[in-house]
């Protein structure tokens, strides 16, 4: 139910805590996402959450239940007494009401004229402030991964988020790493990696583009050619619960090949070391071994050192 300020402050609207928990439980939604969407702590949220604070304001509702994917009303506080209904007067407290009037046929014209400028204004006025709907955003997120690694060599993958939002939109992107591989490390800054760094995961605010990267290192004791496998998802436009999938390539190859060494011939040519500048220079702190790559674009070949490893030049 609804209250406001005998004063004139904010809509308030009384949540139930427990119900909010369990709604964020049930979408597996952690207590800094949910602070990050409604735009305060998560000292708040748990508060909400244990009904400390058992009414909060109707826009701070409104961006919960955005983050929960439901509406105001799942997580409303149903216990609340109901308003009394509206008492009828006596007889004798019942307002006089003085004669009516007929209008004249005279007035009558001006009466619609001035009926019909009030209509026109009150359009006019309505149509200035009001605000307009940004319509439901449509997410597009790729990834882009090497085409093969030497085993327990480190490769980047870039994952390129675009959202057609007039408004920020507050995301969770989450990228599962092939099985034996670690990620090390990634820009902006990875929010969670999970227990085994297995799992690489970013709570943010989206506005128009943005591209995140991350650093993976792959298993030392992988055999040549195996595949290994990425998957991915973003779960974006908070209240309309959409997890999309990301797309672009999502596998690579074990090879005794530097991952920039895309026609496998044992050299980083100036057209490939023009391609990896191109991806990553935009990308600020990000460490993808760039003084690695040099040394073995200024050498005639390179070579890889399973036992050790390693790659090796050749002048």
């Amino acid at each position: 139910m609804n209250e406001t300020s005998q004063y004139g402050g904010p809509q308030m609207v009384r949540i139930d805590g427990e119900k909010v928990r369990r709604l964020r439980e049930q979408r597996g939604l952690t207590q800094l996402y949910v602070a990050t969407v409604v735009e305060v702590t998560t000292d708040t949220i748990s508060r909400w959450e244990n009904r400390r604070y058992p009414s909060i304001k109707m826009e701070n509702a409104e961006k919960l239940a955005e983050a929960l994917q439901v509406g105001v009303e799942d997580f409303l506080d149903l216990q609340e007494t109901a308003e009394p209904a509206e008492k009828t007067l006596p007889e004798q407290e019942i307002p006089y009401q003085p004669p009516t009037v007929k209008t004249s046929a005279l007035s009558r014209p001006l009466l619609f004229l001035l009926l019909f400028v009030a209509v026109l204004i009150t359009a006019y006025l309505f149509s200035k402030n009001s605000t307009p709907v940004d319509p439901a955003p449509f997410i597009r997120a790729e990834r882009v991964v090497p085409p093969h690694v030497p085993a327990g060599q480190s490769f980047p993958v870039i994952i390129k988020v675009t959202s057609t939002s007039s408004q920020p939109v507050s995301v969770v992107l989450r990228d599962t790493v092939p099985s034996g591989c670690k990620a090390i490390s990634g820009q902006p800054p990875i929010s969670s990696t999970g227990k085994d760094q297995s799992l690489v995961k970013w709570v943010t605010r989206l506005e128009g583009s943005k591209t995140f990267a991350y650093l993976v290192k792959s298993p030392p004791g992988a055999t040549g050619d195996t595949e290994m496998v990425f998957s991915g998802q973003i779960l974006s436009g908070p209240g309309s619960g959409r997890t999309i999938e990301l797309s672009g390539n999502n596998t690579l190859r074990i090879r005794n090949f530097h991952w920039a060494d895309t026609n496998l011939d044992l050299r980083i040519d100036d057209e490939e070391i023009l391609a990896v500048y191109d991806l990553f220079s935009e990308i600020t702190g990000f460490e993808f071994k760039g003084e690695q790559l040099d040394e073995l674009w200024a050498a005639d070949r390179y070579s890889y050192d399973t036992n050790n490893h390693r790659y090796e030049v050749s002048q």
